[in-house]
C-alpha cells in the first residue's frame, strides 16, 4: 500500500510542477498507477486547489466520500460527483468548482473517519462529523483544535483501533 501511495503522490507532484490541471493531474496518475501496479489496484485520494484570493475551491474527488461545507453555522455535503479511485485504467473525470464565501470551512475527509464503528455497530457518520465541526468553529476553536478534537471523537466513538485510515483536512478561506 505505501508502494502505491507513494508512486501516486510523486505522480501527482511532477504533475503539478509541469503546471497541470486536476483532470490531466489524475489521468496521469491513473495511467501511472495501472501500468505499475496493474488492475485492480487502486489509491483513493481528493485533489483540490484553492484560489486564496478569491475563494475558487476546485476539487476532484477520487473515490472518497464528498466534502463538507460549513456555511453560516451549518453543515452541506457538497455535490462534488466522486471519480474512481486512482489506478484502475484510464478513466476521465472532471474537476468541480466552488467559490467559498469568507468564513467557510470545507471538511475533506476519508471513509474511515465517517464509517468508524463503535462496539455495537453504530457508524460515526457524516452527520456527526458536521455536527461537531459546526460547533466547535462556532465556539471559537482554532482550526487545529477543531481537527483535533474531531479525530479524538473518531477514536473515541470506535473504543479500540481504528479499523481503516481516518484521514481529515479542514481549511478556513477568508477575504484578505
Amino acid at each position: 500500500a505505501s508502494r502505491i501511495a507513494n508512486l501516486a503522490v510523486t505522480s501527482y507532484r511532477n504533475s503539478r510542477r509541469g503546471g497541470r490541471d486536476l483532470g490531466t493531474i489524475y489521468r496521469e496518475m491513473d495511467q501511472v498507477v495501472a501500468d505499475a501496479f496493474g488492475e485492480g489496484t487502486f489509491v483513493t485520494g481528493h485533489l483540490a486547489e484553492l484560489d486564496t484570493e478569491s475563494g475558487l475551491l476546485t476539487v476532484l474527488n477520487a473515490g472518497h466520500p464528498r466534502p463538507l461545507l460549513i456555511r453560516d453555522g451549518s453543515m452541506h455535503i457538497l455535490e462534488f460527483e466522486p471519480a474512481a479511485p486512482v489506478g484502475l485504467g484510464f478513466v476521465d473525470a472532471e474537476a468541480t468548482q466552488l467559490r467559498l464565501e469568507p468564513g467557510d470551512a470545507v471538511v475533506i475527509l476519508s471513509d474511515g473517519v465517517i464509517e468508524a464503528r463503535a462496539a455495537g455497530g453504530d457508524i460515526f457518520g457524516v452527520e456527526r462529523v458536521g455536527d461537531l465541526a459546526v460547533r466547535a468553529l462556532a465556539a471559537g476553536e482554532t482550526i487545529p483544535e477543531t481537527v483535533r478534537r474531531l479525530i479524538h471523537s473518531v477514536i473515541d466513538h470506535r473504543g479500540i483501533a481504528l479499523e481503516d485510515d481516518a484521514t481529515l483536512l479542514l481549511c478556513c478561506w477568508h477575504r484578505r
